[in-house]
């Protein structure tokens, strides 16, 4: 469950400071193609990556997603130090849509894990709760990550925070 919260804090922080950074390198204009750039793939991706789980352990597949996902976003802020952001978006914006297959990964998990249907039902409360808490504490970290060292800086906590989910 603290993978999953962790997972939702590190994308919802990495969202705003992508947002910010394509903000202040090309204005709304970047912010939009951003946001479609992230939306589109999902469709192809995230029922590509949990049907192809159904053929080996689900554990396996949440782990080497979000491997993948720490891998991107850390070079994402890599390429925004050195001041290429258009590089760095397009890392965060795959990033992004690899999270979409976090879920459903985890969904298909749980029944495998909990013994009884009261263990699944508070499996189930539990990441509810995880992911709603992550909502909320990722954009407030990003936000006083953003004042004091700017989007590369939060990009890279956000590789740390999903690594260590």
């Amino acid at each position: 469950m603290s993978g999953w919260g962790l997972s939702v804090v590190a994308e919802s922080a990495g969202l705003v400071a992508l947002l910010v950074l394509a903000y202040e390198t090309g204005g709304p204009g970047l912010v939009a193609g951003l946001s479609a750039v992230r939306a589109l793939p999902v469709l192809i991706v995230g029922p590509l990556v949990i049907g192809r789980s159904d053929g080996g352990r689900r554990e396996t597949w949440v782990m080497a997603t979000l491997a993948v996902r720490a891998g991107l976003v850390g070079c994402s802020a890599t390429l925004a130090v050195l001041g290429l952001p258009i590089p760095a978006l397009a890392l965060g914006a795959a990033a992004s849509v690899l999270f979409t297959t976090h879920r459903p990964l985890n969904a298909a998990l749980m029944p495998h894990l909990a013994r009884t249907p009261s263990e699944l039902t508070s499996a189930n409360a539990g990441s509810a709760f995880a992911e709603s808490a992550g909502a909320l504490v990722g954009p407030t970290l990003a936000g006083v990550g953003l004042v004091v060292a700017g989007p590369a800086a939060v990009l890279a906590g956000c590789g740390v925070v999903t690594l260590a989910a």
